[in-house]
């Protein structure tokens, strides 16, 4: 089974149950779940500089609120794994800060990180937006990171790994 964005998943039951199901007794799961990222925040400041009036709020909380379930809650991950027999289950958390330059940044939130975000609001509010906050941030960019600047982005996750019951 490939990689799944987890706090993307629209029903965590169905999600653990769906792997359960494909997985073999003694077989191991593997799941990453974001704790904290940074990226939202300047998607806010693209909005902003925009001249936009939308406001992204707390982004993983939407996503967990769509799927039902906290997946930034070790605590939550822990119930739902052994509420479903899974045994041995280890939660590690794990930082990175990773290095991005305007033009790399800019492509990325293009093509993943903004019809993310978008996504919440209505059809309207992306057509008038979405395609503003890119090039508003590639003007101010020199005043948020320096001319030849780039963008540290701080990713904090929760790694998962539990073994099905045999």
């Amino acid at each position: 089974m490939g990689p799944v964005i987890v706090c993307h998943a629209t029903h965590a039951e169905t999600f653990i149950l769906e792997i359960s199901r494909s997985l073999i007794p003694g077989g191991t799961i593997g799941i990453t779940t974001w704790e904290s990222i940074s990226w939202p925040t300047l998607v806010q400041k693209g909005l902003e500089f925009a001249g936009s009036p939308l406001v992204i709020g707390d982004f993983l909380g939407y996503g967990n609120r769509r799927s039902g379930y906290d997946w930034a809650s070790r605590d939550a991950i822990q119930k739902l794994l052994t509420d479903r027999g899974y045994t041995d289950i280890k939660i590690t958390p794990s930082s990175v800060i990773t290095h991005h330059p305007k033009e790399r940044f800019l492509q990325a939130l293009t093509t993943t990180m903004l019809p993310l975000v978008m996504a919440r609001f209505t059809a309207e509010e992306r057509e008038k937006w979405e395609s503003k906050v890119v090039p508003a941030l590639g003007e101010h960019w020199a005043e948020l990171f320096g001319e030849d600047g780039q963008y540290e982005m701080q990713m904090d996750a929760l790694v998962t790994t539990a073994t099905k019951s045999a």
